[in-house]
């Protein structure tokens, strides 16, 4: 693991890698290795029923340079309004991920980082299924809960999920305050059609950012989104 301590590599170091391209993904899915839940959008007036784990995923095409180490690795999904599908995506800034959703933002996307900087600092890693599930239920509430507590059974997206994931998860939220690492190379994988999904680019690389640099976050990630618009034309 590659370990970087600095202050504005987060903005700075990504635009290397701003090339716009595809990926071919196959999804392997074993609903053993999955958790079965409930999801809400809408304050728990409708649910629906899902399953939340590390999900495996073969690449098996596609132009884009982003180094996977491996054909096969592990992902999580960043929406929960369209279905989970093999299929050609467009590789983007986190920041581009659950666009049916509008996009996650600079902020939710930094959520996810310190998510991961913390809890599972490499996507090609298998975890338990516990955590699989309570990590990507702490995704989901990241990407689309409107207020400002993460809170997975309060607020427009609710869960209904196994007591012992739902604490795993809500534990995992709550670590989240802006000050823990980032796991500065995650990008994602965008399909208009169906379920956006999480990428790393190489190998891990853990940011410790001091609080100030966090300021700069928006501009990078801007000017990385800008970068590949115009790659892509």
């Amino acid at each position: 693991m590659r370990s970087i301590i600095a202050a504005t590599i987060i903005a700075l170091g990504l635009t290397g890698t701003a090339s716009a391209g595809t990926i071919k993904l196959k999804l392997m899915l074993d609903k053993t290795l999955l958790t079965p839940v409930t999801i809400s959008n809408d304050g728990g007036s409708t649910y629906v029923k899902t399953r939340a784990g590390q999900l495996g995923v073969t690449r098996i095409g596609g132009d884009d340079p982003i180094d996977v180490p491996a054909d096969v690795f592990f992902t999580y999904c960043l929406e929960t309004r369209q279905q989970l599908a093999s299929g050609t995506f467009l590789v983007e800034p986190l920041e581009q991920g659950n666009d049916s959703a509008g996009g996650l933002g600079p902020v939710r996307a930094d959520h996810i980082r310190e998510l991961f900087g913390r809890f599972q600092p490499s996507l090609y890693d298998s975890v338990s299924n516990i955590m699989g599930a309570a990590i990507q239920l702490a995704i989901w509430e990241i990407a689309n809960e409107n207020s400002a507590s993460k809170n997975l059974l309060t607020g427009n997206f609710r869960v209904t999920a196994p007591a012992a994931t739902i604490a795993l998860a809500q534990s995992y939220l709550n670590a989240i305050n802006g000050s823990g690492p980032r796991l500065n190379n995650l990008f994602a994988a965008v399909n208009r059609g169906y379920q956006d999904l999480l990428l790393q680019d190489g190998d891990s690389q853990i940011v410790v950012a001091e609080p100030a640099a966090i300021a700069v976050l928006g501009l990078g990630f801007a000017g990385l989104i800008a970068a590949r618009r115009r790659a892509r034309r």
